[in-house]
C-alpha cells in the first residue's frame, strides 16, 4: 500500500502568525543539517534508583529474584544494549535494571527501563510494538509477543521473557508483571495528545511518540503519530505543539530543500 504523511501541527495562531513574518525571511540553512540528540551526560546525572525498581522476594507467591541485577546508566548503554541502543536514546534513556527471578518454578528475565518523561518511555515501548497488535491495560498499555510481555508506565518500560511461549510459562511472567506494575509508579494513561486524533479509520495501535527529528528533519521534535487506513491507503496524521512557529519553518525549509510537498 502507498504511505501517505499529512501533517497536523498544533499552534498558538498569535504566535505563529508573528514568528512566520519575522522569520520566514532569514531563514538560517545550517541550522536545517544539525540533528537534534539528547545530551547524553545529563541523562547520565539523572538520579536512577535501580534497587527500589525490582519487587522484592514474595514467599506467598513464590516469587524469587536469582543472581546479581545488572544496572546499565547511558555512557555504558552501549556495551549492554549493542545495536539497540539507539532505540533507548533517542528517547531519552536514564538507564535499567535487569535480573532474573524464579516464579513457581519458572525462570523469568526481567528488564526495567526508565526515560526521563511518561512521553519517552511510551514513545520507546511503541518501537517495539506491531501496530494492529492485540493490547491489555496492564500499566498504560500492554502486548506480548512470543514468551515476551512489554508494558509501560510513567517513565518506565518493563520488559519479561520466559525460556519459550507456554501456558506455565506466560501465567508465571504474567504474575510477575503484575506485582512490578504494583510496584511501580506513574501514570496508568498514554500521553493525553492522542485523544485529539480522529478515530474513524485508525490503526489500533499505530500511536506512536519521536522525541527527535521526526521524518529525518532536522529539529521537527516532540512529535505524536497515529496511522489510518483511508481506501486502501496508509495515512500518518501528526501534531506536535509549535508555541513559536519554528518547527514549521524547520518544516517548509526542509520541504523546499527536499523537492517535498
Amino acid at each position: 500500500m502507498r504511505k501517505i504523511t499529512i501533517t497536523t501541527v498544533l499552534l498558538l495562531f498569535a504566535l505563529l502568525i508573528i514568528g512566520s513574518c519575522g522569520k520566514k525571511e532569514k531563514k538560517n540553512t545550517s541550522a536545517l543539517q544539525e540533528l537534534s540528540k539528547p545530551d547524553i551526560t545529563a541523562l547520565q546525572a539523572l538520579p536512577f534508583g535501580a534497587k527500589a525498581l525490582l519487587i522484592p522476594d514474595m514467599d506467598s507467591l513464590n516469587i524469587k529474584q536469582v543472581g546479581k541485577p545488572k544496572v546499565v546508566r547511558p555512557q555504558d548503554a552501549s556495551a549492554f544494549l549493542g545495536g539497540s541502543v539507539d532505540r533507548y536514546l533517542q528517547y531519552d534513556f536514564i538507564g535499567l535494571v535487569a535480573a532474573k527471578y524464579t516464579v513457581r518454578g519458572t525462570t523469568v528475565s526481567v528488564e526495567i527501563a526508565e526515560f526521563a518523561e511518561p512521553e519517552d518511555a511510551y514513545g520507546h515501548y511503541a518501537t517495539l510494538r506491531p501496530d494492529g497488535t492485540t493490547t491489555s491495560r496492564l500499566g498504560a498499555e500492554s502486548f506480548v509477543m512470543g514468551a515476551t510481555r512489554y508494558f509501560t508506565r510513567g517513565t518506565f518500560v518493563v520488559t519479561l521473557s520466559a525460556d519459550k511461549a507456554s501456558e506455565t510459562n506466560m501465567k508465571a511472567v504474567d504474575l510477575l508483571a503484575e506485582q512490578i506494575n504494583n510496584h511501580l509508579t506513574g501514570k496508568l494513561s498514554p500521553p493525553a495528545f492522542y485523544m485529539m486524533f480522529p478515530y474513524r479509520d485508525k490503526i489500533i495501535p499505530s500511536t506512536k511518540f519521536y522525541r527527535y527529528n521526526y521524518l529525518g528533519v532536522p529539529k521537527l521534535d516532540n512529535v505524536y503519530t497515529t496511522d489510518y487506513v483511508i481506501e486502501g491507503d496508509t495515512m500518518t496524521l501528526f501534531l506536535t505543539m509549535d508555541e513559536s512557529g519554528g518547527q514549521l519553518i524547520y518544516l517548509e525549509s526542509y520541504a523546499e530543500s527536499a523537492g517535498k510537498r
